[in-house]
Formats: structure tokens, sequence, C-alpha cells
């Protein structure tokens, strides 16, 4: 629900963020700012294209939420059960951070599939299934992991620091390991 509640954001995010990158290069601005870019969609695509993706998001979210919360999980019960490590803020960090990077690798396809179609001009591809077939089909299966590196760096550490318990616990044991709190 609230993916689709918010997908005209995300949507403006991905086409703004692929007309900076385009901007350089041509030198043509397609857009004045985000309000502009909201307009321009809307007026373009008809208000219907701020939700183009929504599905392909939808799916894309339940893949990372249920791959992290599940490998982390798994990861940590393994660190603590051949004793690697103990149950503490490093235990948390490494078991998120492995965890944000398979999620990466689950996901990655999914998430390109999703911008590339919210990028594509309207009817360029029938849905976001013929979007994945013609990917495959024309660059490759290495297409599904473009920008993999970005974006495994952004899971990670969100991942890192939301699952590291919490902020309050990560405070508590650097206070302790710096001999801030007696």
């Amino acid at each position: 629900m609230a993916v689709a509640f918010a997908q005209p954001t995300d949507m403006v995010k991905v086409q703004f963020q692929a007309h900076v990158r385009g901007a350089e290069g041509e030198g043509v601005k397609r857009y004045s700012g985000i309000m502009d870019a909201y307009r321009t969609i809307a007026r373009t695509e008809s208000i219907r294209g701020l939700w183009k993706g929504c599905g392909p998001n939808i799916t894309r979210n339940d893949i990372v939420n249920c791959s992290e919360l599940v490998t982390y999980d798994i990861i940590k019960e393994l660190i603590l059960k051949y004793n690697i490590m103990t149950d503490n803020l490093p235990c948390h960090f490494t078991a998120a951070f492995s965890s944000g990077f398979i999620t990466t690798i689950v996901a990655s396809p999914v998430d390109v599939v999703k911008n590339r179609f919210m990028n594509c001009s309207a009817g360029k591809y029938n849905g976001t299934i013929n979007c994945a077939v013609t990917m495959m089909r024309n660059e490759g299966p290495k297409a599904f992991y473009k920008g993999c590196v970005v974006i495994k760096s952004q899971i990670a550490f969100k991942s890192s620091l939301a699952e590291s318990r919490q902020f309050q616990d990560m405070n508590s044991e650097l206070s302790k390991s710096f001999c801030l709190v007696k």
C-alpha cells in the first residue's frame, strides 16, 4: 500500500535521475526541477504515467524486505551457532552487511527492469515482462546487474545500520568500547 501511495515520487526520482545523467551529455534540460518533472510526466503520459512501474516496484520491495529479514536471521544464527562472534554489535553489523550483499544479488534484476521500464518512452514495452525479455534477448544476463555495486552499497549500508539492533544499542556499545560510560 505504501509503495503504491509513494509511486509517483519514485517515478519522478527515477526520471529525474535519468534526466540529470542524460542532460550532462546532451546539454538539453528535460525538467527545470522536481515539481516540473511531476507536471511534465502527468501532461505527457497522463496522470497514470506517475504510477508506471508500480507493479515491479512492489515486487522489488517485497523481494528486498523478505531477503533482508530472512538472510539476516540465518547469517546471525550461523555466526552464533559456530561461535564465530558473540551476540554483540560486530555480529549484528556482519550479519546485516552480509544480508545486504545477498539482497542486492537477489533484487538487482527486478530493480534494473523496474528502472528501465519507468524510464522508457510510452509504448516501448508492452509491460515489465516484455521489458525483461527484451533486455535478456538484446543485452544478455549482465544487463540485469547494471549499477549493482551502487545498489549493493546502498542496501548493505542501510541494512547494517537498521539491523544492527537500534542506534541506542550501538551508542551504548561504542560508549563502552571507548570507556565513555563507567
